[in-house]
């Protein structure tokens, strides 16, 4: 089991929480911070001496309350895999939009999510574990998680606003946009249809606007 463990979180219920388990777990070494800057810069201490975290507990969402350079869980991902890639990262969020927590995966390369609600602390364990032996870990049911490819959400985009596949496709061509025939574009559709349990294409353009990603 990791034996340095950083947690970034401003919740003191959710610290004392995650704490207290890891306590249990019997971690060597544990801390906490409640600013994304904070974590960051603990991070950095911990490498130059040479006693580096292993894992990061993290939130996206963070009270601003003080100037701060980074805002947001987010921010501090980047930074950290940029910096220090080797360090597991593990997201503990009330974030529920698919499409987020899909590119912390597809863009980021976060090792795992965590949703908060019932029954969360149990299933952050079986996430450290999944995570240290080297695997991605979500409590996310699979048949939700869509295979997001570049162009989905534009194509969903201009059917939204009333585009045939046939002129997608057109768009698609005098954009430079790759794949771009109908047959792709229909693909597409039906794919993301079947991923997001959409009935037809209407009721995939409201799940999409309920997500937020539209």
């Amino acid at each position: 089991m990791f034996e340095k463990i950083l947690i970034a979180e401003d919740f003191n219920s959710y610290n004392f929480a995650i704490m207290k388990f890891l306590e249990e777990l019997k971690i060597p070494s544990i801390n906490q911070v409640y600013y994304c800057d904070d974590a960051l810069l603990q991070i950095r201490k911990s490498y130059a001496e040479q006693k580096p975290y292993q894992l990061l507990i993290t939130d996206l969402f963070f009270k601003i309350d003080r100037p701060v350079n980074i805002e947001s869980g987010e921010e501090l991902i980047i930074k950290i895999k940029q910096e220090f890639p080797e360090v597991k990262i593990l997201v503990f969020s009330v974030e529920n939009k698919l499409y987020k927590i899909n590119s912390l995966f597809d863009n980021y390369n976060i090792d795992g999510f965590v949703e908060k609600g019932r029954g969360d602390i149990k299933i952050l364990k079986e996430a450290m574990y999944e995570i240290f032996n080297g695997k991605k870990w979500t409590n996310l049911n699979e048949k939700y998680i869509i295979k997001w490819e570049v162009n989905d959400i534009e194509i969903v985009k201009l059917v939204s606003k009333g585009y045939s596949v046939k002129i997608i496709s057109q768009t698609f061509k005098k954009l430079n946009y790759m794949p771009n025939s109908e047959s792709y574009i229909n693909k597409r559709l039906m794919v993301m249809r079947e991923d997001m349990g959409a009935k037809n294409t209407t009721e995939l353009v409201l799940l999409f606007i309920n997500e937020g990603l539209l």
